[in-house]
């Protein structure tokens, strides 16, 4: 039973294309899996993947959407089209993914760019006056919009999954700054040590001419 965000004891529960999954994704250095069953019709997915990124979460649901006779569309297959600036800017604003993350539509010129807290900004490329998708990675986003005209949400498709985004302001809120302080090296001092996140992997802080650096295993040393 999920409980937090589709989070259960130890695996993810979710529905995908109407389709209740069971699923999980795992790594280590230089390797990704994904484990996707679904109960309904007894089916399972795995896919493997000797490289560091998410691929085989992508390629597992996919695989996932093409055993429920469903249909992948590749972003090699993606085509891009010319949008009206004044449809462009019907979304621009923000939007509220979940609390604490949230989504900025801008406009550059006549490019809609999308950021999400924290995040950088990535443009999106139309497929049709409401479709739009990324080329940094494999989402896509369809604006919802009321029946006079209004845009009132998005749903971004992603991973398999649909995660809908509500509007909560027509205008674009600054993403919020992180400032950075001086902070006593005795209190530096005490976050000194070794972070195990896995039996093989770790984060490992020290403190440097009063400067805290972060270090993963088998990773380049960054300041925090």
């Amino acid at each position: 039973t999920p409980f937090k965000h589709d989070y259960a004891f130890g695996v993810f529960v979710a529905d995908q294309n109407g389709h209740k999954l069971i699923s999980h994704s795992g790594g280590i250095e230089g390797f990704r899996t994904y484990l996707g069953y679904y109960p309904e019709e007894r089916s399972t997915v795995v896919a493997l993947g000797n490289l560091a990124d998410n691929a085989p979460s992508a390629i597992g649901a996919a695989l996932g959407a093409l055993v429920h006779g469903g249909q992948v569309k590749l972003p090699t297959e993606r085509k891009a089209v010319i949008v009206p600036h004044e449809t462009l800017q019907k979304y621009v604003g923000t939007y509220e993914l979940r609390p604490g993350l949230k989504a900025f539509m801008t406009l550059d010129g006549n490019q809609l760019m999308t950021q999400l807290t924290g995040q950088a900004k990535f443009p999106l490329f139309a497929e049709s006056e409401t479709k739009f998708f990324l080329k940094v990675v494999d989402a896509q986003v369809d604006f919802v919009q009321d029946d006079k005209g209004g845009v009132t949400h998005f749903i971004l498709h992603q991973n398999g999954q649909d995660v809908s985004a509500r509007r909560v302001s027509a205008t674009v809120e600054a993403p919020p700054e992180h400032k950075a302080i001086t902070v006593a090296p005795d209190i530096l001092k005490q976050y000194v040590g070794t972070y195990p996140l896995s039996p093989a992997f770790a984060i490992t802080v020290t403190l440097e001419d009063g400067q805290l650096i972060e270090q993963a295993t088998h990773q380049s040393k960054f300041p925090i």
